[in-house]
């Protein structure tokens, strides 16, 4: 189903949100972000799939006026967590991701 609950939210200087969520379409999660107009309309979503689960934890803005998404992840067949970070701009589109310390029987979360 779509948005398994907010995680985080970013308010843009001009009055619009960014909310932070995740989809979990199958049982293999996305990082998911809206943005909401000041209306409450949905200018945009976009989903962030990492070819992997994942689920969204928060999400800061950068002084660029990008995004920073942090988030956790695992492979299938080991159920220990990778830490996860995306940067998107304001429009959404992901500039980079990285996964880090991807060591077996470890969990690497951000806190």
């Amino acid at each position: 189903s779509d948005g398994e609950g907010g995680r985080d939210i970013v308010l843009a200087p001009d009055g619009s949100a960014h909310v932070l969520t995740w989809r979990d379409p199958d049982f293999v999660g996305d990082v998911v972000v809206y943005k909401v107009n000041t209306d409450g309309s949905i200018a945009w979503d976009h989903t962030y799939d990492q070819g992997r689960h994942e689920s969204a934890l928060a999400m800061e803005p950068s002084p660029d006026g990008a995004l920073l998404v942090m988030a956790k992840g695992n492979t299938v067949a080991n159920i220990y967590t990778d830490w996860l970070t995306l940067k998107i701009d304001a429009q959404g589109e992901l500039l980079w991701a990285q996964r880090y310390n991807e060591l077996l029987s470890n969990y690497e979360t951000p806190y």
